[in-house]
């Protein structure tokens, strides 16, 4: 490993043997004079690959108390959640938590939106968040309040529908709003109450993450409405009760948002709608 840069102590950039940029955690990494080739490799804890150069700057100021927690709180995403999280996660993460930390010194309290539904729609999401608090207090020794669960819940829902760049944290606040109405709706429309730890409901969740961005003009896709449309009537045969569903719920996204889904989205919400019914 060839350390190009220094940002702290305990965090540099370096070089791996195939030529990759990447950030890289270790103690005492960044106490030599860069550039050097790192020859013990085993003090290297984590690397982070394909990050966004920009937040380098914003990296190089923030305490490694706080980076660390922020690494341990990604890592413990990893684990728990399916989803591939934007690599630059560990450090928007440890941007939010070091004013988080500040707010708390100087006595601001600040309220955290839509807590009742971040646990409602993302209950996976807000169990890594209360993990993240006792995180940040063991390495940072503050304890942050418990709203903080769902600030940091919401990073990574954010990270989880963003490859790359910062994401939209707005889409992700309304998204969460929208989501959470329209689980309502599928829960009273099947008079069941959906399991929210099935792959089904995870896989649902995220098509209704990217419906949401596309009717709201975040994505579009050239091809929506010409490409299984023609199997809609055949659909609406076989699976009335799903078919009721995904009406109402189009009815509520044109009623409150303007919004219309074509056939193609149609026919989705039937079908994750039917999943539920047949128990797939």
């Amino acid at each position: 490993m060839r350390i190009l840069q220094t940002l702290n102590n305990n965090v540099a950039i370096g070089s791996d043997d195939r030529d990759r940029t990447c950030v890289v955690f270790g103690r005492g990494i960044g106490f030599p004079r860069a550039p050097y080739d790192l020859s013990d490799e085993s003090v290297i804890v984590r690397r982070f690959y394909e990050f966004d150069e920009s937040l380098v700057p914003m990296v190089a100021n923030l305490s490694e108390d706080v980076l660390t927690a922020a690494s341990e709180i990604v890592q413990e995403a990893h684990s728990q959640l399916n989803f591939t999280l934007n690599p630059n996660l560990a450090f928007t993460l440890s941007d939010h938590l070091s004013y988080a930390l500040s707010r708390i010194r100087n006595g601001i309290s600040l309220e955290i939106p839509l807590e009742s539904e971040v646990n409602y729609v993302y209950p996976r999401e807000l169990a890594v968040g209360r993990f993240g608090l006792q995180v940040v207090k063991r390495h940072c020794g503050v304890e942050l309040p418990a709203t903080e669960a769902t600030a940091i819940a919401l990073h990574l829902v954010n990270a989880e529908g963003s490859s790359g760049g910062s994401g939209n944290i707005d889409l992700v606040v309304k998204s969460t709003e929208i989501i959470d109405r329209i689980i309502a709706i599928v829960e009273s429309c099947l008079e069941k109450t959906i399991d929210r730890d099935s792959y089904s409901y995870m896989r649902f969740v995220m098509h209704l993450r990217f419906l949401i961005a596309r009717l709201m003009g975040e994505k579009s896709d050239p091809t929506a409405g010409s490409r299984v449309s023609v199997l809609l009537p055949h659909v609406r045969a076989e699976f009335p009760q799903a078919v009721a569903c995904a009406e109402y719920i189009s009815k509520y996204l044109r009623e409150a948002y303007g919004w219309n889904c074509s056939d193609d989205e149609l026919l989705y919400l039937i079908l994750h709608s039917n999943q539920f019914i047949t128990g797939q």
